[in-house]
């Protein structure tokens, strides 16, 4: 079994999960249950990494669907259904769908009610107020304290924001202007230089050509890249992402396949 607490400080992880690597990723998810740990969420992601004219890189995310469902994982009717009960919650422990309260199923139950109502997972209107009930119910049964609620329902469940963009997560990587600076290191003076571009503005170009090629079909497996001058794609990759929660730490077990496509 995969034994985190025996991990060595100061040497390379990979090498001492190397004896792992082999196992997929279900075979290493229940290795980690057995260790008292709980599914909490699952999601599944394209990243694309690509870079402007400038030098400048980026880590796009898209929002893809689950294994085994073919919408948005941010439309499905669990999330709304997961809204409407919150609303019609009386109790703390009700909002998170406890039967036993401990520290532990409390930050557990956290974990797995975020990964359904925060906005950035459910595009239906009441996922707002719903975090933050989900956010005032752990820290009343945490701190001992009663959480006063109102009369049911607590809120309003609306319609799905139809216009929601793909993109769930934009990254553009940090830059600095060169750099030189004298250290002394082990009594030896020294010379560290650090070399990059100038800051990029291009980032909603960049946002605008994905969003374009993911409506056209483009970036799925076996798609055509469309040509552009001033944007470079390094990969394109299809992610598979499990949280599990022991109610203290949090792991997470991934998959990640390259998608093979074609420059057009």
């Amino acid at each position: 079994p995969i034994e985190f607490l025996a991990l060595h400080p100061h040497k390379d992880y990979k090498l001492q999960f190397s004896g792992h690597l082999l196992m997929s990723r279900t075979d290493i998810q229940d290795q980690i249950i057995k260790l008292g740990y709980e599914l909490v969420g699952q999601s599944c992601h394209s990243v694309v990494h690509l870079m402007d004219s400038d030098g400048c890189a980026y880590a796009v995310d898209f929002a893809e669907p689950n294994q085994g469902e073919s919408v948005d994982p941010r439309f499905s009717d669990e999330k709304r259904r997961e809204l409407l009960r919150i609303a019609k919650s009386r109790t703390a422990d009700e909002i998170l769908h406890l039967r036993v309260v401990s520290a532990g199923n409390v930050n557990k139950a956290m974990r797995r009610k975020s990964l359904l109502v925060h906005p950035d997972k459910n595009a239906f209107e009441g996922a707002d107020a719903a975090m933050k009930l989900v956010n005032a119910a752990s820290d009343a049964l945490l701190s001992g304290r009663k959480l006063t609620l109102g009369q049911p329902p607590l809120f309003t469940v609306g319609q799905a924001k139809r216009d929601l963009p793909q993109i769930t997560r934009f990254k553009q990587k940090k830059i600095r202007h060169c750099e030189a600076t004298v250290i002394k290191q082990m009594g030896r003076l020294g010379l560290r230089i650090s070399v990059a571009t100038e800051q990029s503005d291009k980032s909603e170009e960049v946002r605008a050509f994905l969003e374009q090629a993911w409506k056209e079909g483009s970036l799925e497996a076996g798609g055509v890249l469309p040509a552009q001058d001033s944007l470079s794609i390094d990969s394109v990759r299809f992610k598979q992402d499990a949280v599990l929660s022991n109610g203290t730490f949090d792991v997470s077990v991934q998959m990640v396949k390259q998608k093979q496509l074609e420059s057009g």
